[in-house]
Protein backbone atom coordinates (compact mmCIF):
# COMPACT_ATOMS: atom_id res chain seq x y z
CA UNK A 1 0.00 0.00 0.00
CA UNK A 2 1.41 3.42 -0.82
CA UNK A 3 1.11 6.16 1.37
CA UNK A 4 1.62 9.31 0.62
CA UNK A 5 4.24 11.32 2.90
CA UNK A 6 3.13 14.72 4.06
CA UNK A 7 5.22 17.80 2.76
CA UNK A 8 6.92 20.04 4.80
CA UNK A 9 6.55 23.53 3.23
CA UNK A 10 8.10 25.34 5.95
CA UNK A 11 11.46 26.67 3.83
CA UNK A 12 8.36 27.66 1.39
CA UNK A 13 6.21 29.59 3.88
CA UNK A 14 9.56 31.41 5.10
CA UNK A 15 10.54 32.40 1.74
CA UNK A 16 7.13 33.73 0.53
CA UNK A 17 6.63 35.78 3.98
CA UNK A 18 10.43 37.58 3.00
CA UNK A 19 8.93 38.10 -0.07
CA UNK A 20 6.05 40.21 1.22
CA UNK A 21 7.81 41.92 3.60
CA UNK A 22 9.98 43.67 1.21
CA UNK A 23 7.34 45.90 0.10
CA UNK A 24 8.34 45.02 -3.62
CA UNK A 25 7.01 46.35 -7.13
CA UNK A 26 3.73 43.88 -8.07
CA UNK A 27 5.50 42.62 -10.97
CA UNK A 28 8.74 42.13 -8.72
CA UNK A 29 6.47 40.38 -6.36
CA UNK A 30 5.31 38.17 -8.75
CA UNK A 31 8.02 36.95 -10.32
CA UNK A 32 10.00 36.49 -7.11
CA UNK A 33 6.75 34.21 -5.53
CA UNK A 34 6.39 32.38 -9.07
CA UNK A 35 10.26 31.92 -8.63
CA UNK A 36 10.25 30.32 -4.94
CA UNK A 37 7.35 28.11 -6.06
CA UNK A 38 9.28 26.74 -9.33
CA UNK A 39 11.63 25.68 -6.94
CA UNK A 40 9.44 23.09 -5.38
CA UNK A 41 9.08 19.76 -7.16
CA UNK A 42 5.87 18.82 -5.49
CA UNK A 43 2.76 18.87 -7.98
CA UNK A 44 1.04 20.58 -4.91
CA UNK A 45 3.28 23.16 -4.16
CA UNK A 46 1.03 26.02 -5.67
CA UNK A 47 -2.32 25.38 -3.73
CA UNK A 48 -0.12 25.07 -0.52
CA UNK A 49 1.27 28.85 -0.87
CA UNK A 50 -1.57 29.94 -2.50
CA UNK A 51 -3.76 28.56 1.06
CA UNK A 52 -0.49 29.92 3.00
CA UNK A 53 -0.82 33.19 1.42
CA UNK A 54 -4.34 33.69 1.88
CA UNK A 55 -4.30 32.66 5.59
CA UNK A 56 -1.70 34.50 6.66
CA UNK A 57 -2.32 37.64 4.45
CA UNK A 58 -6.16 38.43 4.42
CA UNK A 59 -5.82 41.63 3.47
CA UNK A 60 -3.84 40.72 0.19
CA UNK A 61 -5.48 39.84 -3.15
CA UNK A 62 -4.36 38.04 -5.71
CA UNK A 63 -3.67 34.80 -4.15
CA UNK A 64 -6.58 32.07 -5.08
CA UNK A 65 -4.54 28.96 -6.23
CA UNK A 66 -5.22 29.63 -10.04
CA UNK A 67 -3.53 33.05 -9.97
CA UNK A 68 -0.49 31.80 -7.74
CA UNK A 69 -0.30 29.04 -10.79
CA UNK A 70 -0.19 31.71 -12.97
CA UNK A 71 3.02 33.30 -11.10
CA UNK A 72 4.91 29.72 -11.44
CA UNK A 73 4.40 29.34 -15.03
CA UNK A 74 4.76 33.37 -15.45
CA UNK A 75 8.62 32.65 -13.77
CA UNK A 76 8.97 29.33 -15.80
CA UNK A 77 8.33 31.30 -19.61
CA UNK A 78 10.84 33.52 -18.96
CA UNK A 79 13.08 31.73 -17.14
CA UNK A 80 15.60 31.05 -19.41
CA UNK A 81 14.97 34.26 -21.65
CA UNK A 82 15.64 37.53 -20.05
CA UNK A 83 14.90 39.61 -23.72
CA UNK A 84 10.87 38.86 -22.99
CA UNK A 85 11.77 38.66 -19.55
CA UNK A 86 12.69 42.62 -19.67
CA UNK A 87 9.46 43.56 -21.36
CA UNK A 88 7.37 41.55 -19.42
CA UNK A 89 8.37 43.31 -15.54
CA UNK A 90 7.21 46.86 -17.68
CA UNK A 91 3.73 46.24 -18.21
CA UNK A 92 0.69 45.04 -15.61
CA UNK A 93 0.26 41.58 -14.35
CA UNK A 94 -3.23 41.67 -16.06
CA UNK A 95 -1.84 42.48 -19.41
CA UNK A 96 1.02 39.60 -18.79
CA UNK A 97 -1.75 37.06 -18.09
CA UNK A 98 -3.54 37.37 -20.96
CA UNK A 99 -0.14 37.70 -23.43
CA UNK A 100 0.81 34.92 -21.60
CA UNK A 101 -2.06 32.50 -22.05
CA UNK A 102 -2.33 33.56 -25.57
CA UNK A 103 0.09 30.23 -26.86
CA UNK A 104 2.16 32.98 -28.65
CA UNK A 105 5.39 31.89 -30.77
CA UNK A 106 8.00 34.30 -29.46
CA UNK A 107 8.28 36.56 -31.82
CA UNK A 108 4.37 37.31 -31.45
CA UNK A 109 5.10 37.27 -27.58
CA UNK A 110 7.64 40.23 -27.92
CA UNK A 111 6.00 42.10 -30.31
CA UNK A 112 2.52 42.34 -28.20
CA UNK A 113 4.61 42.10 -24.62
CA UNK A 114 6.42 45.67 -26.89
CA UNK A 115 3.49 47.47 -27.66
CA UNK A 116 1.78 46.18 -24.67
CA UNK A 117 3.79 49.05 -22.91
CA UNK A 118 4.28 51.37 -25.68
CA UNK A 119 0.18 51.42 -26.93
CA UNK A 120 -0.91 51.91 -23.48
CA UNK A 121 -3.21 49.25 -23.79
CA UNK A 122 -6.03 47.80 -21.51
CA UNK A 123 -7.14 44.84 -21.18
CA UNK A 124 -9.82 44.98 -23.57
CA UNK A 125 -7.45 46.46 -26.20
CA UNK A 126 -5.27 43.68 -26.18
CA UNK A 127 -7.46 41.05 -26.10
CA UNK A 128 -9.05 42.96 -29.46
CA UNK A 129 -5.72 42.63 -30.85
CA UNK A 130 -4.88 38.82 -29.76
CA UNK A 131 -8.25 37.78 -31.54
CA UNK A 132 -7.38 39.57 -34.93
CA UNK A 133 -3.65 38.91 -34.60
CA UNK A 134 -2.59 42.33 -35.81
CA UNK A 135 0.56 41.16 -35.25
CA UNK A 136 0.41 38.88 -38.77
CA UNK A 137 -1.14 42.25 -40.86
CA UNK A 138 2.27 43.76 -41.58
CA UNK A 139 2.51 45.92 -44.50
CA UNK A 140 5.63 47.16 -47.08
CA UNK A 141 5.91 50.72 -46.85
CA UNK A 142 7.14 52.23 -49.98
CA UNK A 143 9.11 54.96 -48.19
CA UNK A 144 12.90 55.94 -47.86
CA UNK A 145 15.33 53.50 -48.56
CA UNK A 146 13.49 50.78 -47.53
CA UNK A 147 14.93 47.30 -48.28
CA UNK A 148 12.89 44.55 -49.61
CA UNK A 149 14.07 40.95 -49.73
CA UNK A 150 12.78 38.31 -51.97
CA UNK A 151 11.75 35.62 -49.37
CA UNK A 152 10.37 38.96 -47.38
CA UNK A 153 8.12 39.78 -50.40
CA UNK A 154 7.20 36.22 -50.95
CA UNK A 155 5.95 35.81 -47.74
CA UNK A 156 3.84 38.52 -47.57
CA UNK A 157 2.55 37.97 -51.39
CA UNK A 158 1.22 34.12 -51.23
CA UNK A 159 -1.15 34.52 -49.03
CA UNK A 160 -3.95 32.03 -50.60
CA UNK A 161 -4.02 28.91 -51.49
CA UNK A 162 -6.89 27.40 -54.47
CA UNK A 163 -5.12 24.09 -55.22
CA UNK A 164 -2.06 25.48 -55.01
CA UNK A 165 0.00 28.73 -53.80
CA UNK A 166 -1.25 31.65 -55.66
CA UNK A 167 0.15 35.37 -55.23
CA UNK A 168 -1.19 39.04 -54.15
CA UNK A 169 1.00 40.83 -55.73
CA UNK A 170 -0.93 43.74 -54.72
CA UNK A 171 1.58 44.08 -52.33
CA UNK A 172 4.72 44.81 -54.27
CA UNK A 173 5.29 48.40 -53.46
CA UNK A 174 4.81 50.43 -56.59
CA UNK A 175 7.82 51.95 -57.34
CA UNK A 176 9.73 48.67 -56.97
CA UNK A 177 12.38 47.89 -60.05
CA UNK A 178 11.00 45.88 -62.86
CA UNK A 179 14.01 43.87 -62.92
CA UNK A 180 13.78 42.76 -58.97
CA UNK A 181 9.50 42.08 -59.75
CA UNK A 182 10.61 39.76 -62.57
CA UNK A 183 13.18 38.06 -60.64
CA UNK A 184 10.63 37.37 -58.13
CA UNK A 185 8.32 35.89 -60.31
CA UNK A 186 10.62 33.87 -62.44
CA UNK A 187 11.72 32.29 -58.65
CA UNK A 188 8.37 32.18 -56.84
CA UNK A 189 8.09 28.00 -57.07
CA UNK A 190 11.50 27.56 -56.08
CA UNK A 191 10.88 29.84 -52.71
CA UNK A 192 7.63 28.59 -52.07
CA UNK A 193 8.66 25.37 -51.94
CA UNK A 194 11.19 25.89 -49.62
CA UNK A 195 8.63 27.76 -47.38
CA UNK A 196 6.12 25.26 -47.48
CA UNK A 197 9.00 22.78 -46.51
CA UNK A 198 9.84 24.76 -43.73
CA UNK A 199 6.77 25.02 -42.13
CA UNK A 200 5.42 28.29 -43.15
CA UNK A 201 2.27 26.57 -44.77
CA UNK A 202 0.48 27.39 -41.76
CA UNK A 203 0.87 30.96 -41.97
CA UNK A 204 -0.38 31.95 -45.18
CA UNK A 205 -3.53 29.75 -45.42
CA UNK A 206 -6.55 32.13 -46.02
CA UNK A 207 -10.12 30.68 -47.35
CA UNK A 208 -8.63 27.01 -48.89
CA UNK A 209 -5.71 24.24 -48.07
CA UNK A 210 -4.76 21.64 -49.93
CA UNK A 211 -5.05 18.76 -48.23
CA UNK A 212 -2.10 18.24 -45.66
CA UNK A 213 -1.17 17.22 -42.47
CA UNK A 214 0.11 18.62 -39.62
CA UNK A 215 0.81 18.62 -35.60
CA UNK A 216 -2.32 20.38 -34.22
CA UNK A 217 0.50 21.71 -31.41
CA UNK A 218 2.64 22.86 -34.39
CA UNK A 219 3.48 26.45 -33.77
CA UNK A 220 2.56 27.23 -37.17
CA UNK A 221 -0.91 25.89 -37.01
CA UNK A 222 -2.58 29.24 -36.66
CA UNK A 223 -6.45 28.01 -36.18
CA UNK A 224 -7.36 32.05 -36.13
CA UNK A 225 -6.87 31.86 -39.89
CA UNK A 226 -9.51 29.04 -40.59
CA UNK A 227 -11.91 30.92 -38.12
CA UNK A 228 -11.90 33.90 -39.46
CA UNK A 229 -12.35 32.91 -42.79
CA UNK A 230 -15.51 31.88 -42.09
CA UNK A 231 -18.60 34.61 -43.86
CA UNK A 232 -21.80 32.53 -42.70
CA UNK A 233 -21.20 29.48 -40.55
CA UNK A 234 -18.69 27.61 -38.00
CA UNK A 235 -19.59 24.01 -36.90
CA UNK A 236 -17.25 22.30 -34.76
CA UNK A 237 -17.03 18.52 -33.04
CA UNK A 238 -15.38 17.72 -30.61
CA UNK A 239 -14.94 16.01 -27.29
CA UNK A 240 -16.26 19.15 -25.00
CA UNK A 241 -13.63 21.27 -26.47
CA UNK A 242 -11.32 22.24 -23.22
CA UNK A 243 -8.41 23.07 -25.73
CA UNK A 244 -10.37 25.07 -27.96
CA UNK A 245 -12.59 27.01 -25.61
CA UNK A 246 -9.39 27.77 -24.02
CA UNK A 247 -7.39 29.18 -26.83
CA UNK A 248 -10.00 30.45 -28.78
CA UNK A 249 -13.29 31.63 -27.06
CA UNK A 250 -12.30 35.38 -27.54
CA UNK A 251 -12.11 34.74 -31.38
CA UNK A 252 -15.72 32.61 -31.45
CA UNK A 253 -16.87 35.75 -29.55
CA UNK A 254 -15.78 37.94 -32.08
CA UNK A 255 -17.57 35.96 -34.96
CA UNK A 256 -20.39 36.05 -33.18
CA UNK A 257 -20.51 39.17 -33.31
CA UNK A 258 -20.00 39.79 -36.64
CA UNK A 259 -23.04 37.48 -37.39
CA UNK A 260 -21.61 34.31 -37.75
CA UNK A 261 -23.47 31.29 -36.65
CA UNK A 262 -21.62 28.75 -34.42
CA UNK A 263 -23.05 24.96 -34.05
CA UNK A 264 -20.92 23.40 -31.58
CA UNK A 265 -21.43 19.41 -31.26
CA UNK A 266 -20.15 17.58 -27.92
CA UNK A 267 -20.03 14.40 -26.44
CA UNK A 268 -22.17 13.10 -24.03
CA UNK A 269 -20.50 12.95 -20.41
CA UNK A 270 -20.01 9.22 -20.73
CA UNK A 271 -18.51 9.43 -24.34
CA UNK A 272 -16.27 12.35 -23.22
CA UNK A 273 -14.73 10.31 -20.42
CA UNK A 274 -14.27 7.08 -22.53
CA UNK A 275 -12.62 9.58 -25.13
CA UNK A 276 -10.58 11.25 -22.35
CA UNK A 277 -9.34 8.41 -20.81
CA UNK A 278 -9.94 4.47 -22.30
CA UNK A 279 -8.87 6.37 -25.41
CA UNK A 280 -6.36 8.89 -26.11
CA UNK A 281 -5.16 8.47 -22.02
CA UNK A 282 -0.90 7.27 -22.99
CA UNK A 283 -0.40 4.60 -21.10
CA UNK A 284 1.53 4.38 -17.70
CA UNK A 285 3.59 2.15 -15.95
CA UNK A 286 1.88 0.68 -12.52
CA UNK A 287 3.95 2.69 -10.49
CA UNK A 288 3.67 6.05 -12.04
CA UNK A 289 -0.45 6.22 -12.15
CA UNK A 290 -1.60 7.01 -8.78
CA UNK A 291 0.63 10.26 -8.73
CA UNK A 292 -0.34 10.99 -11.64
CA UNK A 293 -3.90 10.21 -11.49
CA UNK A 294 -3.97 12.49 -8.45
CA UNK A 295 -2.36 15.94 -9.89
CA UNK A 296 -5.13 14.71 -13.64
CA UNK A 297 -8.21 14.65 -11.16
CA UNK A 298 -7.48 18.08 -9.83
CA UNK A 299 -6.69 19.68 -13.25
CA UNK A 300 -9.08 18.01 -15.43
CA UNK A 301 -11.44 19.91 -12.69
CA UNK A 302 -10.05 22.72 -13.19
CA UNK A 303 -10.69 21.82 -17.41
CA UNK A 304 -13.86 21.42 -17.25
CA UNK A 305 -14.90 24.40 -15.36
CA UNK A 306 -13.00 26.43 -17.49
CA UNK A 307 -14.46 24.78 -20.58
CA UNK A 308 -18.11 24.83 -19.59
CA UNK A 309 -17.51 28.43 -18.74
CA UNK A 310 -16.14 30.17 -21.65
CA UNK A 311 -19.08 28.09 -23.26
CA UNK A 312 -21.76 29.74 -20.86
CA UNK A 313 -20.13 32.68 -21.82
CA UNK A 314 -20.56 32.18 -25.24
CA UNK A 315 -23.69 31.40 -25.22
CA UNK A 316 -24.70 34.70 -22.86
CA UNK A 317 -22.87 37.02 -24.90
CA UNK A 318 -23.82 35.81 -28.36
CA UNK A 319 -25.95 39.18 -29.63
CA UNK A 320 -28.46 36.49 -30.78
CA UNK A 321 -29.31 33.81 -29.26
CA UNK A 322 -29.98 31.86 -32.27
CA UNK A 323 -26.23 32.49 -33.35
CA UNK A 324 -25.04 29.42 -31.05
CA UNK A 325 -26.65 26.11 -31.06
CA UNK A 326 -25.16 23.73 -28.77
CA UNK A 327 -25.48 20.10 -28.72
CA UNK A 328 -24.68 16.60 -27.66
CA UNK A 329 -24.29 13.15 -28.92
CA UNK A 330 -23.96 9.68 -27.57
CA UNK A 331 -21.31 8.50 -30.23
CA UNK A 332 -18.21 7.88 -30.43
CA UNK A 333 -15.63 10.32 -32.54
CA UNK A 334 -13.23 9.21 -34.52
CA UNK A 335 -11.69 12.84 -35.18
CA UNK A 336 -12.77 16.37 -34.25
CA UNK A 337 -14.20 18.52 -36.52
CA UNK A 338 -14.11 22.28 -37.52
CA UNK A 339 -16.28 23.40 -40.33
CA UNK A 340 -15.85 26.44 -42.06
CA UNK A 341 -19.18 27.75 -44.39
CA UNK A 342 -20.87 24.23 -45.15
CA UNK A 343 -24.03 25.61 -45.52
CA UNK A 344 -22.29 26.75 -48.94
CA UNK A 345 -21.70 24.09 -50.61
CA UNK A 346 -25.69 23.64 -51.20
CA UNK A 347 -26.21 27.50 -51.51
CA UNK A 348 -23.35 28.51 -53.53
CA UNK A 349 -21.85 25.33 -54.87
CA UNK A 350 -19.58 26.49 -57.68
CA UNK A 351 -18.40 29.54 -55.44
CA UNK A 352 -18.18 27.00 -52.28
CA UNK A 353 -15.40 27.74 -50.49
CA UNK A 354 -15.63 25.47 -47.47
CA UNK A 355 -13.17 24.28 -45.61
CA UNK A 356 -12.75 21.08 -42.80
CA UNK A 357 -10.12 20.71 -40.57
CA UNK A 358 -10.03 17.15 -39.22
CA UNK A 359 -8.06 16.23 -35.95
CA UNK A 360 -7.60 12.34 -36.12
CA UNK A 361 -8.01 10.43 -32.93
CA UNK A 362 -5.09 8.04 -32.16
CA UNK A 363 -5.16 5.62 -29.21
CA UNK A 364 -2.66 6.76 -26.30
CA UNK A 365 -2.22 10.34 -27.82
CA UNK A 366 -3.81 13.05 -26.28
CA UNK A 367 -4.99 15.04 -28.89
CA UNK A 368 -2.86 18.07 -28.37
CA UNK A 369 -0.20 15.85 -30.00
CA UNK A 370 -2.82 14.56 -33.18
CA UNK A 371 -2.25 15.04 -36.59
CA UNK A 372 -4.46 17.12 -38.41
CA UNK A 373 -5.25 17.70 -42.03
CA UNK A 374 -7.67 20.06 -44.00
CA UNK A 375 -10.36 18.62 -46.50
CA UNK A 376 -11.67 21.81 -49.66
CA UNK A 377 -15.25 21.33 -51.95
CA UNK A 378 -12.77 22.04 -54.58
CA UNK A 379 -9.33 19.93 -53.95
CA UNK A 380 -11.78 16.87 -53.38
CA UNK A 381 -15.24 17.39 -53.30
CA UNK A 382 -15.86 13.76 -53.04
CA UNK A 383 -14.19 12.67 -49.97
CA UNK A 384 -15.43 16.56 -48.73
CA UNK A 385 -18.87 16.04 -48.75
CA UNK A 386 -18.56 12.28 -47.48
CA UNK A 387 -17.11 14.14 -44.49
CA UNK A 388 -19.60 17.30 -44.38
CA UNK A 389 -22.46 14.76 -44.63
CA UNK A 390 -20.99 12.81 -41.80
CA UNK A 391 -20.73 16.03 -39.96
CA UNK A 392 -24.37 17.02 -40.45
CA UNK A 393 -25.71 13.75 -39.47
CA UNK A 394 -24.17 14.00 -36.58
CA UNK A 395 -25.48 17.00 -35.73
CA UNK A 396 -29.59 15.93 -36.77
CA UNK A 397 -29.25 13.11 -34.21
CA UNK A 398 -27.89 15.30 -31.25
CA UNK A 399 -29.82 17.03 -28.93
CA UNK A 400 -29.86 20.18 -26.79
CA UNK A 401 -27.12 20.80 -23.85
CA UNK A 402 -28.15 22.38 -20.89
CA UNK A 403 -24.87 23.53 -19.98
CA UNK A 404 -25.09 23.74 -16.31
CA UNK A 405 -26.68 20.34 -16.20
CA UNK A 406 -23.92 19.03 -18.78
CA UNK A 407 -21.20 20.47 -16.40
CA UNK A 408 -22.05 18.56 -13.31
CA UNK A 409 -22.92 15.28 -14.94
CA UNK A 410 -19.25 15.43 -16.60
CA UNK A 411 -17.58 16.41 -13.20
CA UNK A 412 -19.54 13.95 -11.43
CA UNK A 413 -18.18 10.98 -14.10
CA UNK A 414 -14.96 12.16 -14.42
CA UNK A 415 -14.36 12.43 -10.63
CA UNK A 416 -15.70 9.22 -10.14
CA UNK A 417 -13.81 7.98 -12.57
CA UNK A 418 -10.20 9.04 -11.06
CA UNK A 419 -11.32 8.62 -7.57
CA UNK A 420 -11.57 4.67 -8.72
CA UNK A 421 -8.42 4.50 -10.53
CA UNK A 422 -6.42 5.96 -7.72
CA UNK A 423 -8.50 3.57 -5.23
CA UNK A 424 -7.36 0.44 -7.17
CA UNK A 425 -3.57 1.64 -7.05
CA UNK A 426 -3.36 1.50 -3.21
Amino acid sequence: MNVRKPVDYGTMYRELTAILAQNLTQMDEIHAIGKVISQRPEKGAAVAAAEFLQANFPDRTGFSPRNVRRMRDFYRTYENDQTLLRLAMKIGWTLNVVIMEAELARVARKWYLEQARVQQWSKAVLLEKLASEVHLEKTLDAEGDTCYTVIGIIKGAAIRIDGVVTFDWGVFPSNMDNSLLGDIIGGAATIVSAIISVGYLGKIIHKEIAPSFFSYSEPNHNLWRLLRAAENDITIVVAYGDRLLRTQKLSLLFLLKKGIKIRFLMLTPEKALDMGTSFMQPILPPDKIQATCSDKRLKTKMEIESALDNLAQLQKNAPRKNNIDIKMISHSLTASYIAIDLSTRFTHPRQCSSIIQMMVYQFGVMSKNSPTTYLTFKNDKKQFENTADSIDNMWRSAKPVDIEKYRKELLAVYMKYWTYTIEETV
